[in-house]
């Protein structure tokens, strides 16, 4: 029989749904463009979502001369941004939704039964092959995903 082991733990999409929808709309994105901060601004709200930078209140005054220093902390925190934007309430749900999609499909699997050499008689050799592929990876992408810790 072709399918995995469905999860009984409660599903993390589930969670992360709920929190997009709690979430300030997006789209986000991120802004570099102060010299001494980065920011993670919504849409048309003139407040920002996240303050990810801010270093250069935790620098002693003045600040050292090691430049280098400086313009990596920024741009780690600049690149810890643009990851936050991209990850706005709009991209959460609808990646909780694909995951939502492939447990009913992978329940449908489950459901159906399916039996290699039958999917052979119905589909063809390489078809009943592919479609066995497919059903693994499927059961692999759902177990790495329910394999992740969640933060507390």
């Amino acid at each position: 029989m072709i399918a995995c082991i469905q999860s009984t733990q409660p599903t993390r999409e589930a969670r992360l749904a709920a929190l997009a929808k709690a979430a300030t709309p997006g789209p986000w994105r991120a802004d570099a463009s102060y010299p001494d901060d980065v920011v993670v601004w919504s849409g048309d709200d003139p407040r920002w979502v996240a303050n990810v930078g801010n270093w250069s209140r935790q620098l002693p005054d003045p600040p050292p001369a090691d430049t280098d220093r400086l313009r990596n902390a920024f741009e780690a925190d600049a690149a810890d941004a643009a990851f936050i934007a991209a990850a706005d309430p709009q991209v959460i749900a609808a990646m909780a939704a694909v995951v939502g999609a492939a447990r009913a499909l992978n329940g449908q699997i489950a459901a159906t039964e399916f039996r290699v050499p039958i999917l052979e008689m119905a589909m063809g050799r390489a078809n009943a092959l592919r479609f066995t592929q497919l059903s693994v990876a499927l059961c692999d992408a759902l177990a790495a995903w329910d394999a992740l810790e969640e933060a507390p």
